[in-house]
């Protein structure tokens, strides 16, 4: 069992999720992208998530992972934000305490050199009467399950 210590968030750290890839093994990825080391979502207390990924290990330590922030993506929830999913056709959805959902979907970069980049796609304020605490992806449809 691996473990590390992932620092980059101001705050209470709620969730995280697991980037999912497409079902079907031959389906298409964004260039780059490496099945065996999937990057890592998180949200937080603060109001970001962070996109998280694997350095190459340093010379000589070769079971060594380190994990380093990709990106972050700020300025999009005015409160906490308490619930993260990845979906396998590569969008990340994220539910708040300011009741919206957003949808985000990445812009295609150079991940060979540990650069990602996302873009808000969907915005959906007052989504419930209250705080968003979950949201997630059906592991095999576009579809988006939230709860209050």
């Amino acid at each position: 069992l691996a473990t590390d210590v992932m620092q980059g968030h101001a705050s209470t750290v709620w969730t995280g999720a697991f980037e999912r890839f497409p079902v079907s093994p031959t389906a298409p990825l964004l260039p780059s992208r490496d099945r065996s080391s999937p990057r890592f979502v998180t949200c937080s207390e603060d109001t970001n998530l962070i996109i998280w990924g694997h350095r190459p290990p340093a010379s000589g330590r070769s079971n060594e992972r380190v994990w380093q922030n990709l990106c972050t993506l700020s300025g999009f929830h005015d409160r906490a934000v308490y619930s993260v999913d990845w979906s396998p056709d590569n969008l990340i959805a994220s539910g708040a305490g300011d009741d919206s959902i957003r949808v985000f979907e990445e812009i295609p970069v150079d991940v060979e050199m540990g650069e990602c980049s996302f873009q808000q796609l969907l915005a959906v304020d007052k989504a419930h009467d209250s705080d968003v605490n979950c949201v997630v992806w059906h592991p095999s449809q576009p579809l988006l399950a939230s709860a209050g």
